[in-house]
């Protein structure tokens, strides 16, 4: 278990780009600056920010930081998608209270399988961790906090916290020492992207039998219902549509989809082909063994 440095989680000092709105005041009232509101940037999704005064070239555009993201319940959205750049109207700002949380339920993905692994074999520490992470920010229900700004030694390798529920009911939530973590899920940025946002569903025309024929195979394979083997090889000339099958059915049933080319695995020093493979390998192993897990 790696050693958690606390004092490595930097002060709100350190962070004074973190949560921010940067609007200017043409166009808000000045009762709403250094105020926590919730700035809607589409009908799945509105961004968790304090609003600050600051003269910008274009007055219908704020520059934000979307460090908390809350989406629509059940619809989780890539948080990287959300331009910083955005434009901002006053029907679009909704003003939030924030108060004490004294509970929250949370899911937490982690950079790689390999730190998941390590993290959640001590739920405390890995709470602990998180209640730290999470002062630096005032969090909803049903939202996304992004670490990924911070240092690897300072978020703990840890890219996202799902926040799912807190007892603050609509208002915002700030964390303290004493609030309550409950982590519900752990997962790694791949399981993350692929299984829980899903990968983008490419149209693909002219193959309706084959996508219906690999979906079955897979559908069967994961509920155990098929004594097939569990590896499908592929045969077809260059631009057949080989990958864009492969790919659209694993964005259609949310599979995780490793994307491999030959030329990364071949290396000119000694060994360093052999060992790029036992990683690749390992790496799937790891995935398939925590999908056992949380079947």
């Amino acid at each position: 278990m790696e050693t958690i440095f606390l004092s490595n989680i930097p002060d709100s000092k350190d962070t004074t780009m973190i949560q921010k709105l940067y609007a200017s005041d043409t166009i808000l009232d000045n009762s709403q600056f250094n105020q926590y509101v919730l700035l809607k940037i589409s009908d799945k999704a509105k961004i968790l920010c304090k609003i600050i005064p600051r003269v910008i070239c274009t007055n219908a555009f704020a520059s934000c930081d979307p460090s908390v993201i809350k989406h629509a319940p059940q619809k989780l959205i890539n948080p990287l998608t959300v331009k910083l750049e955005i434009p901002i109207n006053k029907e679009h700002i909704e003003p939030i209270c924030v108060t004490n949380s004294k509970r929250m339920v949370v899911s937490v993905v982690f950079k790689d399988v390999k730190h998941q692994n390590i993290w959640s074999k001590n739920f405390f520490k890995l709470a602990d961790a998180i209640r730290h992470l999470l002062r630096l920010f005032v969090v909803h229900n049903d939202c996304i906090v992004n670490l990924k700004r911070l240092k690897s030694k300072q978020n703990f390798n840890i890219d996202f916290i799902l926040i799912h529920k807190t007892d603050c009911k609509n208002n915002a939530a700030r964390i303290n020492s004493d609030t309550t973590i409950m982590v519900i899920k752990t997962m790694s940025t791949i399981q993350f992207y692929q299984a829980e946002v899903g990968l983008e569903v490419l149209p693909l025309f002219g193959m309706e039998s084959q996508v219906k024929c690999l979906k079955s195979i897979i559908k069967a394979a994961r509920n155990g219902s098929s004594s097939l083997c569990n590896m499908i090889l592929l045969i077809g000339p260059s631009g057949s549509g080989k990958t864009r099958l492969v790919t659209h059915v694993a964005a259609s049933l949310k599979c995780i989809h490793f994307d491999i080319i030959s030329t990364d695995l071949v290396n000119a020093d000694p060994g360093s082909t052999e060992s790029v493979i036992r990683d690749l390998f390992k790496r799937v192993q790891l995935l398939l063994e925590q999908d056992s897990k949380s079947e």
